[in-house]
């Protein structure tokens, strides 16, 4: 039911008081009239702005609060907003509901350019590391009832994964297919490998997450989602209503990124969460943000797209994993006839943000690939 429609079915003497509050000219009209007037007063933002102003503060913070995430109101704040016209028999028209949540934003999104970044690496990003790891060997003996076995160590230590995770993501590997487990002998599934890397991106994703994680995950990222209209924003945690459960897993896993200014706590989708929610690649993603040094270093942003390094690992040792991945360039003189060679190339040149001389003339003249030019 429309504003004025609720308006109409108030007493004349109600109308009366509403326009009174509002300060508006009472020349004994009609009460379909007087209904038009009032909800006239809300369907101009300059005029919408005015009132709210002369509201005390806490009955609109709680009135928001209302709107964005039914939180109930105190009788004595519908009564406020009553006088108001804003509340009608202890109903809020749509429209107004929708104003609101949008003005809103103002004052539950904000953003933090000065904000230092924090390194979270997500739970996929140390999957892929573990590929990897795969990848270059041909099986991998891990004893994981020996309390200290060795290649668990020297596993965790090559591929930057604390030994839980990497537990956790071996068996997630060994569940879907792409390991295989004999007694204490780890193999890639290379056929399964491969038509697991022939899926999209989106889907791949999703599914890992689906597995690793549980459908409240997924609905509290639509929650920031919703108000989160652009990377850079960041979204007030009292207005996303959920449990400290899903909460803390979903941070854990990497796909939110949590600041604290002023006391108040918000919440970003990292741009893993971005693209699982929103289907799009995060703005970062389409960046070239990768580096490449003179001496065959890969330096890549530990938030950007983790499927560039299926096309890197196979010929890269991982030297560091903080906020930039450094990965050395190795393994690319004797891989020189694999066909991945193709996906290794195109990538660095696609994504980097500069190639030094020394490193794009080695390649053409050892490879005789095509030149690099227009990278830089």
């Amino acid at each position: 039911m429309n504003h004025i429609d609720l308006l109409v079915k108030l007493k004349s003497e109600e109308l009366n008081q509403i326009l009174d509050t509002l300060k508006i000219d009472n020349f004994d009209f009609q009460d379909l009239w007087k209904a038009k007037l009032i909800a006239e007063e809300y369907t101009s933002d300059r005029k919408f702005q005015r009132v709210i102003q002369e509201i005390d503060n806490q009955t609109i913070t709680d009135l928001l609060f209302y709107v964005n995430v039914d939180k109930p109101l105190k009788e004595e704040q519908v009564k406020i907003l009553s006088n108001y016209g804003i509340i009608v028999n202890k109903i809020l028209p749509s429209y107004l509901k929708e104003s609101l949540q949008n003005w809103s934003r103002s004052y539950f999104v904000k953003e933090f350019p000065d904000k230092k970044e924090s390194v979270q690496h997500t739970q996929f990003l140390k999957m892929v590391f573990v590929l990897g790891y795969f990848e270059r060997r041909i099986e991998i003996k891990l004893n994981w009832n020996r309390k200290k076995d060795k290649n668990v160590r020297i596993a965790s230590e090559e591929t930057r994964v604390i030994k839980e995770d990497f537990k956790k993501l071996i068996g997630y590997l060994v569940d879907c297919g792409i390991v295989n487990k004999s007694n204490h002998v780890y193999r890639l599934n290379h056929q399964v490998y491969r038509k697991w890397r022939q899926e999209s991106i989106y889907t791949n994703l999703f599914n890992f997450y689906t597995d690793v994680a549980d459908q409240r995950v997924f609905e509290l990222m639509s929650k920031i989602s919703r108000y989160q209209r652009e990377a850079h924003e960041w979204v007030d945690t009292s207005i996303i209503i959920d449990t400290s459960i899903e909460y803390d897993l979903t941070k854990q896993l990497g796909l939110i990124y949590v600041h604290k200014e002023n006391g108040r706590s918000f919440v970003q989708l990292s741009p893993e969460g971005w693209y699982l929610i929103k289907k799009e690649f995060h703005p970062l993603w389409n960046e070239k943000l990768l580096i490449i040094s003179a001496d065959y270093e890969v330096f890549i942003p530990f938030y950007y797209e983790p499927f560039i390094l299926f096309d890197l690992l196979p010929f890269c040792e991982i030297e560091d994993s903080n906020y930039f991945i450094v990965l050395r360039i190795s393994n690319v003189e004797e891989k020189r006839k694999s066909d991945d060679l193709v996906f290794f190339y195109e990538t660095i040149k696609s994504r980097a943000s500069h190639i030094p001389d020394v490193v794009k003339y080695d390649y053409e003249v050892l490879f005789h690939h095509e030149s690099f030019e227009g990278s830089v």
